[in-house]
């Protein structure tokens, strides 16, 4: 990173070109922890706006399903047990289907978050939001394209064991939401275009992406064994034990979400910097034109 001479007033310039820079694995990661550290408030606050409610309905959603009764092996379920066991698993699905949406929008408003802070822009949460919200059928769409062709994908792989191509289109389309959310790519083309950045540089992203992976499990499974062991499988009520776990999962995701969103939208800058140019571009921008709050 560049730091100006001691007793010399930083240039805008200078820093931009500095931090426009290809980058390597270790140097993505130890500039999302940058960003994350002088942005902590602002990065937590975005995740926090969506999923604190979400995750409020989805304990309610939980607390309202009746407890499944245990059987032993060989019994047959009772019309009550069966019943109990289908509202559960409905329950789970609801709530899996609202975490998924919520997940996508954070994804997506961070990512805008993200790239602001990263080229010296300011940025408010109501304005990443907003800009999703504009941006919300293309990244849906896309979303849901890339989900579909994955799941084909994966009935192929049981089929013709075809695993390795399961792997390599889900990390050739791994930048879905920086492309729709930064470049205005609509969504049956942003599969293409993250693509399209990232060949040539797959097995980076596919490093990239195990480290950052193998980070957040380390910060995520702390704390919750931590707060597994102190309260167990038998202390209190369900619920109590169900708020309890709702309320750590909460925090522990809010704090670990931008980390993994940060790094790849880094990613998509070190690609454009390194096949389109993009430091340039940016700093012409930088220097005489308005900021915007999604960058194209």
């Amino acid at each position: 990173m560049y730091a100006p001479p001691p007793g010399s007033t930083p240039d805008p310039m200078m820093n931009m070109r500095a931090r426009l820079r290809p980058m390597g694995i270790g140097d993505i990661v130890d500039e999302t922890f940058r960003l994350y550290r002088e942005n902590f408030m602002l990065f937590v606050a975005t995740c926090a706006v969506l999923e604190v409610p979400v995750q409020i309905i989805n304990f309610l959603i939980q607390l309202s399903a009746p407890v499944s009764v245990l059987r032993t092996p060989g019994q047959s379920l009772t019309p009550g047990q069966l019943s109990a066991l289908v509202a559960r698993s409905g329950a789970s699905s609801i709530g899996g289907l609202i975490g998924a949406f919520a997940a996508a929008i954070i994804t997506a408003a961070l990512a805008v978050v993200i790239s602001n802070r990263y080229l010296n822009r300011s940025v408010t949460v109501g304005d990443a939001y907003r800009a999703t919200m504009n941006r919300l059928g293309p990244l849906l769409l896309a979303i849901v394209w890339a989900g579909i062709r994955l799941i084909l994908l994966g009935i192929a792989c049981v089929v013709l064991v075809g695993i390795p191509f399961l792997i390599y289109f889900a990390v050739a389309w791994s930048l879905l939401s920086q492309v729709v959310m930064l470049e205005n790519v609509g969504g049956g083309s942003a599969s293409g275009r993250s693509r399209e950045l990232i060949r040539g540089y797959w097995w980076k992203t596919l490093g990239l992406l195990i480290v950052v992976w193998l980070l957040v499990v380390i910060l995520t499974s702390i704390p919750t064994l931590v707060i597994g062991a102190i309260i167990g499988s038998g202390a209190g009520s369900l619920s109590v034990r169900l708020l309890i776990i709702g309320i750590v999962g909460l925090i522990v995701g809010v704090l670990t979400r931008p980390i993994p969103i940060a790094a790849m939208t880094l990613l998509f800058y070190d690609l454009k910097i390194r096949k389109e140019a993009f430091d340039l571009e940016a700093m012409v921008q930088q220097a005489g034109a308005p900021t915007p709050t999604v960058p194209y």
